[in-house]
């Protein structure tokens, strides 16, 4: 036990090589004269090249500690390890911004840093087509900017960043990244940011997040496990588009929105709860074949294409205002139970064009008591020759008169033969 004092000249291995023999003794070394064992030749010459003050042909911690900036000095140079960067302590940053000014960016042979505790902010490109950087530590780094990490594929580690504040676009695009334990107090999923990882298994969103941006998590395959926070309001454009391995996820009560292909072709997604949901946007869940087969939707508004292709049975919308286009098309459409608010049934929004998804005696319910204004091409299906089959039920009415309204209406008049009063109580009559 004690203190050792040496004022010799002493590489840092050495230095820690006493610490770990002797943990209680305490080493006080001349910075000056403590020198970094660089294991990387091509880094330890970039360095003596251009923070050696003294001329020794070595960099002391004092002289690493003095450099605040690295620049494009090592910007696709081929080195394989930059451990010694933790001696840095003067750095608060990795350069970059661009993809010429990215610090360390198309160091195609990089696979290890160590960064210094001090840095806390990633700029953009800095390690971005670092193709084969595995390891890295970022638990302090509190901002990672666009591209920071852009292609690194071999970075396969299961991300923690509980600093975490900002986390900007495309940051982990096309990475290696294979769980995300933590995105410290993100308050945005930046756009794209980590499309295309391949190794994506499993997400933790942040308490602090608000919003999933566009492209988010956009062709991430392997992906099956997502837990979103409760303060999570949207989920932007694409945000999960051909997810194939997502089976569920909970959408939280506080989500009033999933904008446009959010889930489309997540082929696998069997379980997902939108009774709360308010609006869904275009082609939100297009070709997502393993939805249930019934569904309550309670969104006011339901986007062109929304579950096109989806094989829906049973669809109850309660809640909706409008339905556009194609909403429905080609699903099976057994069962439809349209809510009393509806004003608008867009062309082709619950038809089908093929005879895959022909199926007959279909049930339509719509409880609006003036009829909806209704496109094209509704409640019918094609199977060598269009079929006009649908039973529509509309509420009832002691005159009659909603009754009669309905077979008057536009394009609800071809099928006038077919359209029949619900019970007083609102039930399809025995």
């Amino acid at each position: 036990e004690g203190t050792l004092s040496c004022e010799a000249e002493v590489g840092v291995n050495a230095i820690f090589a006493i610490n770990e023999a002797f943990e209680n003794v305490t080493l006080n070394v001349d910075r000056t004269k403590a020198f970094i064992d660089f294991a990387d030749s091509t880094v330890a010459s970039i360095a003596v090249a251009n923070w050696d003050t003294n001329g020794d042909n070595k960099i002391s911690l004092n002289e690493a500690a003095a450099v605040t900036n690295l620049g494009t000095l090592f910007r696709a140079k081929a080195i394989t390890t930059f451990n010694e960067l933790r001696f840095f302590s003067g750095l608060t940053g990795i350069a970059g911004g661009s993809t010429t000014t990215g610090a360390f960016g198309s160091c195609s042979s990089l696979i290890s840093v160590t960064l210094p505790t001090s840095v806390t902010t990633i700029f953009g490109y800095a390690f971005g087509e670092c193709v084969a950087l595995t390891s890295i530590n970022l638990e302090n780094v509190t901002s990672i900017r666009n591209r920071a990490f852009w292609k690194t594929r071999a970075l396969s580690l299961e991300l923690n960043c509980p600093a975490l504040t900002l986390l900007d676009a495309q940051a982990f695009q096309e990475s290696g990244i294979s769980k995300i334990i933590s995105l410290g107090n993100i308050t945005t999923v930046g756009q794209s940011v980590f499309e295309g990882c391949k190794n994506l298994s499993e997400i933790n969103i942040p308490e602090s997040a608000k919003t999933i941006n566009t492209y988010a998590f956009r062709g991430c395959t392997a992906l099956r496990i997502v837990n979103l926070p409760n303060t999570l309001t949207t989920i932007g454009s694409n945000a999960f588009y051909g997810c194939t391995s997502l089976a569920e996820i909970a959408i939280p009560l506080s989500v009033q929105s999933i904008a446009s292909g959010a889930f489309q072709s997540c082929t696998n997604l069997s379980s997902i709860d939108l009774s709360h949901v308010q609006s869904l946007g275009q082609n939100a869940f297009r070709s997502d074949t393993a939805l249930p087969t019934e569904m309550i939707i309670g969104a006011t508004s339901v986007g062109d294409s929304a579950f096109r292709d989806c094989r829906l049975e049973r669809i109850i919308l309660p809640n909706v205002e409008t339905v556009t286009t194609y909403a429905f098309a080609e699903c099976k459409n057994a069962h439809i139970d349209i809510g009393p608010n509806c004003t608008e049934i867009g062309g082709n929004a619950m038809g089908s064009t093929t005879a895959a998804s022909y199926y007959p005696d279909r049930i339509v319910i719509c409880r609006a008591t003036i009829p909806p204004t209704l496109g094209v091409n509704n409640f019918r299906a094609y199977s060598g020759g269009w079929k006009y089959d649908s039973t529509i039920y509309v509420p009832y009415s002691s005159d009659h008169s909603i009754l009669n309204a309905y077979k008057a209406a536009t394009n609800w008049s071809q099928y006038a033969s077919s359209i029949y009063e619900l019970t007083e109580s609102g039930e399809i009559p025995e």
